[in-house]
């Protein structure tokens, strides 16, 4: 049995920028940001609702002597939620 599916691309672009999306990057961003600061590293949040979507990002490594590879472990600890 086979299932043909139609995207509704119109609503899938208004989905993207609606406000609640919005509020919801930007409040998952924000989550992410106090994680990477709570586990000793030092992290800023940016924040776009340009063109086609709205876009959070957590760019992390700002304290002294950081490495890629403590920034990516801090990174993905706070997506994971865990310590």
């Amino acid at each position: 049995m086979a299932a043909r599916i139609r995207m509704n691309w119109n609503a899938v672009q208004d989905l993207l920028k609606a406000p609640a999306t919005q509020e919801l990057i930007k409040e998952k961003t924000r989550d992410i940001d106090r994680a990477v600061n709570g586990n000793g590293g030092r992290s800023r949040v940016d924040f776009s609702a340009e063109g086609e979507r709205a876009r959070g990002a957590v760019i992390a490594g700002y304290e002294p002597g950081a490495t890629a590879e403590t920034t990516r472990r801090q990174l993905l600890q706070a997506l994971d939620g865990g310590e």
